[in-house]
């Protein structure tokens, strides 16, 4: 369920990238590499180097579309697929994004069924404060439960980054999931760290925190991205 590609799972500014322009609609795409792909505290990669690679179009009244792929463990596919859509919108230093976003594991046979669809609300400040929440309707349950109950799923986040020279970055988030009808234990997580802008190349240095008792919780535990922006 991004900034740093689901450590923080939302970023609307301050993604360094440089948009092409054609006919009226800008574009933007990254890819790179992850020691670990994270999302809400949980690695999806099993602990291991995950590929990302994100396109996303955005229109001069606001309008967005996305779509992306990143490897993932086995037992989650291998990999996974993306779409989104959603609108944005900006007052002086205040932004809004809403989004509706469906993602599906490319995995054979039964993986192809865990495939959910998220909605997220977002503001942001001065292209530093962000707070978001993000509301997963019918997510299906563990194994453990049969393996065929859905149920809804809410993240609330908030982060903050700070600039400490032109191209270098502190950043730190906090968020807590809630889950409805699964029956699962809620859990908090959250992240510090560090990023640096070089061309057209971003790192991170991010060290994850979580209390989820899930298999691949993450944290506390460190992280290293580096993303291409073209």
């Amino acid at each position: 369920m991004a900034c740093l590609h689901k450590v923080l799972a939302f970023c609307f500014a301050g993604s360094g990238l440089q948009p092409s322009h054609a006919n009226g609609w800008h574009w933007q795409g990254s890819a790179g590499v992850l020691s670990d792909k994270v999302a809400y505290g949980i690695s999806q990669s099993g602990g291991s180097a995950s590929a990302v690679v994100d396109l996303k179009l955005s229109s001069v009244d606001g309008w967005l579309v996305g779509a992306g792929v990143a490897s993932l463990a086995a037992e989650r596919g291998g990999a996974e697929a993306n779409l989104l859509a959603g609108r944005t919108a900006q007052w002086g230093a205040h932004a809004w994004q809403a989004t509706v976003a469906a993602f599906a594991p490319l995995g054979p046979g039964a993986l192809r069924a865990r495939d959910y669809l998220q909605v997220g609300l977002g503001y942001a400040w001065n292209e530093r404060l962000q707070l978001n929440v993000w509301l997963v309707p019918n997510l299906l349950g563990p194994e453990a439960g049969g393996g065929t109950m859905r149920g809804r799923v809410v993240a609330v986040e908030v982060g903050w980054q700070q600039p400490i020279g032109r191209r270098v970055a502190l950043n730190a988030g906090a968020g807590h999931v809630h889950f409805g009808p699964l029956a699962l234990p809620g859990y908090s997580y959250g992240s510090v760290g560090i990023g640096a802008g070089l061309g057209r190349a971003q790192v991170f240095l991010t060290r994850v925190f979580s209390d989820s008792d899930a298999p691949d919780a993450a944290g506390p535990r460190a992280l290293v991205s580096v993303l291409v922006n073209f």
